[in-house]
């Protein structure tokens, strides 16, 4: 699938790029007034799973994801 901001299939997008889509979504809610979807409790889940990944490469065993309180 080509994606509105990749040039053509086959084409990554760089760092600038990911940025300036980044940008265009905080700038769209906050016209919009409208939530982001990426918010801190998202981040702080993604960090749980990177924390376990890490963890399950050191011990070579399959490690539980803790769970966000919010």
């Amino acid at each position: 699938q080509n994606l509105p901001y990749s040039p053509c299939p086959g084409i990554g997008i760089g760092y600038e790029d990911l940025k300036t889509i980044e940008e265009h979504h905080i700038l769209e809610n906050l016209v919009n007034k409208t939530e982001p979807v990426v918010d801190f409790v998202f981040a702080a889940k993604i960090n749980r799973v990177l924390d376990a990944v890490l963890e399950s490469a050191k011990t070579n065993q399959w490690i539980s994801v803790k769970s966000v309180q919010v």
